[in-house]
């Protein structure tokens, strides 16, 4: 009982402390090597794939195959039309780069790694500079 008591009292210690350290944001990212950038966007765009099939898994009886698209949610209909637009031919590696392109700017370094993530997407997409500049400098006003 001790001992599960001081663990417990121990992980509430330093929870907060391992919470604030892990804060993925430009800082964070300019503390990795280039494998682990792209293990990292891997794994991103990996997770971003699970979610949306977690958004229509729980619908679908075991065993079945996924709805139709005619049979689709509007958030399912939306990921898919904002994935297409925003990673084909777009590789980990060039994500990577615009991630340490984007963070070079010491003033966009409090923006978060998920938020930088679809900046970058919107530059490789050909957004005009005007209007990613006003995007980037509402970001820059929002990071915590």
């Amino acid at each position: 009982m001790v001992r599960t008591y001081t663990a417990v009292l121990l992980l509430a210690i330093t929870a907060p402390v391992f919470a604030a350290t892990e804060q993925r944001d430009g800082n964070w990212w300019q503390t990795l090597d280039e494998p682990t950038k792209f293990t990292y966007v891997a794994g991103f765009i990996d997770g971003m794939t699970l979610g949306y099939n977690f958004s229509y898994w729980g619908d679908v009886p075991m065993g079945r195959s996924p709805a139709r698209p005619a049979r689709m949610s509007q958030s399912s209909k939306s990921f898919i039309k904002m994935y297409t637009k925003y990673f084909t031919g777009v590789s980990s590696g060039q994500l990577c780069d615009g991630l340490t392109d984007f963070y070079k700017d010491a003033r966009n370094r409090r923006i978060l790694v998920h938020d930088a993530t679809w900046l970058v997407l919107n530059q490789i997409a050909g957004m005009p500079k005007q209007t990613l500049n006003i995007m980037i400098e509402s970001w820059r006003r929002n990071a915590q």
